[in-house]
């Protein structure tokens, strides 16, 4: 490794990318904005262009992309908040920690704003329709995106469990709880879940009561964060028995494909960032249930699936340092996958690894300020679109998490 970025360079990088948002007003195109723009139509073999040109996205010029309109999107508001938590614990600056505290209500008040309104309890979706068998509405809500927000939710809760108590913190607290109560309500007797001897799974959607993996996995962990600070027994139980399903779903090779039972004719491959996730959430349950008392499942079984999973990413997912699309194709290199690749190895303990993926993403992938590129291709060159929640709000959490 060239050069290994310095805790004051990453700060003014997460700096940099904080001033981003704000000029953005917290607005910003996404690439499946596409799908909604061109791929609703009813074009002729839809459902073999778009396995052929898999991920789509690369083949289309930067310019289709800069012509969407920017939009808000409530998962980013979550990995936004989420990296806010993460700064705010490490750093002294007390005019940036009132800064983070004041942006975070902001990025509350754009959550209530942005709910999806398939039902009463909070929940959120994509602000736009996409896919294919089934055709997602705008903002139908999924666990996938709701489940992330959560997570960013708690982090702030705790973080003003730590500030003195005011007026201000006890009402702002209060109104968190209220929103992840209610989403929690959402996952569990709206959205709903798969429950059976191989444990629980929440399902994807309401409509299409897939059994997502990842999704699923990211949904334990909060769930047992939750369960442990406010102990919750029952949320605690629940958890547990959705990282039992992640552990029975485990393949031999240690990876894990998207979704379980999955219909022949849909793709069900091993890619990187779902897998990225899977072992961020086991290696957060890990470390919660090595703590709990009443823990009815063995440590020894969670520990193991973190390191045939960790073992088969590193191995399969991988070229060096650059994270691979899946295990079959490297390019090109997406920033997505990028980021999570930083975040999942800064927690599993693999720091240098982390630190030579977040050395490629900035030399090779950003403008070195406040920009990250979408994708990277073989020859070199980049597509250089800018997306709010792929490159944006991920690659702040993933620079946060190093910092």
């Amino acid at each position: 490794m060239e050069h290994q970025y310095s805790k004051d360079e990453l700060y003014t990088i997460a700096l940099n990318l904080r001033r981003w948002f704000k000029t953005n007003e917290y607005k910003g195109i996404d690439p499946f904005q596409l799908d909604e723009k061109l791929f609703s139509r009813n074009i002729p073999f839809l459902s073999v262009i778009r396995k052929t040109l898999k991920p789509f996205h690369v083949l289309i010029p930067n310019k289709a992309f800069s012509s969407l309109p920017k939009i808000y999107y409530p998962k980013a508001f979550g990995l936004i908040i989420a990296g806010n938590c993460l700064l705010y614990k490490k750093i002294s600056d007390k005019q940036i920690k009132a800064e983070i505290l004041k942006e975070n209500n902001s990025l509350i008040l754009l959550l209530k704003q942005t709910k999806s309104h398939d039902f009463q309890n909070f929940c959120w979706g994509w602000p736009f329709s996409w896919g294919q068998s089934p055709r997602y509405p705008a903002n139908t809500a999924l666990t996938c995106v709701t489940s992330p927000i959560l997570h960013g939710l708690l982090d702030y809760y705790i973080i003003q469990d730590n500030e003195k108590k005011t007026k201000e913190t006890i009402k702002i607290q209060k109104e968190i709880r209220i929103i992840i109560k209610s989403a929690i309500e959402f996952l569990l007797l709206d959205n709903k879940y798969y429950e059976g001897k191989d444990g629980i799974c929440f399902y994807y959607s309401h409509i299409d009561k897939h059994k997502a993996i990842s999704g699923n996995a990211i949904a334990a962990a909060f769930l047992l964060r939750y369960g442990t600070y406010f102990k919750n027994k029952e949320l605690l139980d629940i958890g547990k028995k959705a990282v039992l399903f992640t552990l029975n779903h485990q393949e031999k090779d240690g990876s894990w494909k998207y979704i379980v039972d999955a219909e022949p004719t849909k793709e069900n491959k091993v890619d990187n960032r779902h897998t990225g996730y899977i072992l961020e959430a086991l290696t957060i349950a890990h470390e919660i249930l090595t703590k709990c008392k009443s823990n009815n499942l063995q440590k020894d079984i969670i520990k193991d699936a973190i390191q045939r999973g960790l073992a088969f990413y590193k191995k399969n997912l991988f070229d060096g340092y650059l994270p691979k699309w899946s295990p079959e194709k490297t390019y090109p290199i997406d920033c997505h996958d990028v980021a999570q690749a930083i975040i999942t190895m800064q927690i599993a303990g693999e720091k240098e690894f982390a630190q030579n993926i977040l050395q490629f993403a900035i030399e090779k992938m950003s403008n070195g300020k406040d920009e990250f590129y979408y994708k990277y291709f073989e020859n070199g060159k980049v597509n250089n679109s800018v997306f709010f929640r792929w490159n944006q709000a991920w690659m702040y959490v993933a620079i946060a998490s190093c910092y």
